[in-house]
């Protein structure tokens, strides 16, 4: 009776979608399973799936799985590098040929591999090392590749159209710009991305590739540099780019520190997060949480993990209290327009060009350390100065843009109960440095104004 063999095809990056490079292998495969006189039990094929990546390939594991049972009694390949290219994975495959009675293995390419020898396996291996360094060594040339052309400010291209640019990333696509420079707007002035993605939603604003809005899909598009005409590589700005921005660096900057991991949950209470805790000694953070009385209340949450003092204080007329405070600092017409005053255009260009000399010479340093001119103690006596220093320049901008919250309000006093929360809460951020809440001089509930603490920004 014949061999049952199966025949294992791959190939790493389908590039015309077809399947093409697996059907190739398959036909030669077939020939070659003809020649030795085996019948073909089954093909399994792991299309555009690396084998040198170590990701799960369900085509291959089924083979195994076959060989185990005892349906399968040979393996033809390609190559001997179209079954592996990990040396850990090569192992599993010897024993699992022994375990099963020492199947044989036989390539198109490579001729037959005896695993039940030691000479055969020494072979094997070898092989599989230089399929492993090749890999490797290919890899690595791509990273290099990659950070030259982010360093250069050349647009990445590929995957789906970036919003807000033609599919070459030269040109701008004006009405797709004026949506981002409306979304960052009122993102920057306090409102939540969960807002002002639901209102492109109901206006029927589709993304680039015609899906609807989403919190997390417009966060990750207004962090993104490219907005800005900055070049990202590895999730750091490494260059000025080569195409027109949509939004000003300044923007970028706020943005990447606003959500510095995505964007989260829009909040509900005022002032949860912004109060201070004036106890002697304690000083953490109040936050909103319900208490038995049916009311809210803010506290400096005591337990293990907290590690606040159990202080709290009314929400209702506290909010009450800070809203009509900052109202009325925003209507004295001097105190008002101070607070309104914008950056200095002379400062931020001294900021950018600080960062952009850092990242630089991050740059540089990294592709030292990558070309072992340098070791790694000196590497990172180098990157965590620039580490720093990119991080001061950053929190100067950020600072000096905060007053974007204030832009168009108007008559303050009757706007103010309609805005959103966190609308009132950027705008109480942009004028405020602080507010603390001293201890009760007596018990029970009664609020009193003279526990508040405000210290204003001008």
């Amino acid at each position: 009776m014949p061999i049952q063999a199966a025949i294992y095809c791959r190939i790493s990056k389908d590039r015309e979608g077809a399947g093409l490079g697996v059907d190739r292998q398959e036909q030669d495969c077939r020939v070659h399973a003809a020649a030795l006189g085996w019948d073909v039990h089954a093909v399994y094929i792991d299309n555009d799936l690396s084998a040198y990546s170590g990701k799960p390939r369900p085509g291959y594991e089924a083979m195994l799985d076959a060989i185990r049972s005892g349906q399968v009694g040979a393996v033809i390949a390609w190559h001997t590098d179209r079954l592996h290219r990990s040396p850990r994975e090569l192992e599993t495959f010897i024993d699992t040929l022994r375990e099963a009675g020492d199947v044989p293995v036989s390539t198109v390419r490579a001729g037959d591999i005896d695993l039940a020898t030691p000479t055969g396996r020494a072979v094997a291996r070898t092989l599989g090392a230089w399929a492993r360094y090749e890999s490797e060594h290919k890899s690595e040339r791509i990273r290099r590749k990659h950070l030259q052309l982010a360093q250069s400010g050349a647009w990445s291209g590929g995957g789906n159209r970036a919003y807000g640019y033609t599919k070459d990333g030269k040109s701008i696509v004006p009405d797709e710009a004026a949506v981002i420079r409306e979304a960052a707007d009122r993102v920057l002035a306090g409102e939540s991305l969960t807002a002002v993605a639901a209102d492109l939603r109901q206006r029927g604003i589709p993304t680039s590739t015609g899906i609807a809005w989403r919190q997390s899909h417009l966060g990750r598009t207004l962090r993104s540099a490219h907005l800005s005409g900055q070049r990202e590589h590895g999730g750091e700005i490494v260059a000025v780019g080569t195409w027109p921005a949509i939004l000003t660096p300044a923007q970028t900057t706020r943005f990447r520190r606003m959500y510095p991991k995505g964007p989260g949950r829009p909040p509900k209470t005022l002032l949860s997060g912004m109060l201070v805790c004036g106890r002697d000694g304690c000083g953490h953070r109040l936050l909103a949480k319900p208490t038995g009385g049916g009311y809210r209340a803010y506290s400096c949450v005591s337990g293990k993990e907290r590690g606040g003092c159990g202080l709290s204080v009314t929400e209702r007329p506290l909010d009450a209290l800070i809203s009509a405070a900052v109202i009325e600092a925003l209507s004295t017409p001097l105190l008002g327009q101070l607070m309104r005053a914008g950056g200095i255009d002379e400062a931020d260009q001294v900021d950018y060009a600080t960062v952009a000399e850092a990242r630089t010479a991050l740059a540089e340093v990294g592709q030292a350390r990558a070309d072992s001119k340098v070791s790694t103690a000196a590497w990172m006596a180098a990157v965590t100065p620039l580490e720093a220093k990119i991080e001061a320049a950053e929190r100067r901008i950020a600072g000096r843009h905060r007053h974007s919250a204030l832009n168009d309000l108007g008559d303050i006093a009757a706007r103010w109960p309609s805005l959103p929360v966190d609308r009132r809460r950027a705008i109480i951020a942009a004028v405020v440095e602080h507010i603390t809440i001293a201890p009760a001089s007596t018990r029970g509930q009664h609020f009193h104004a003279d526990r508040v603490s405000i210290v204003w920004r001008v």
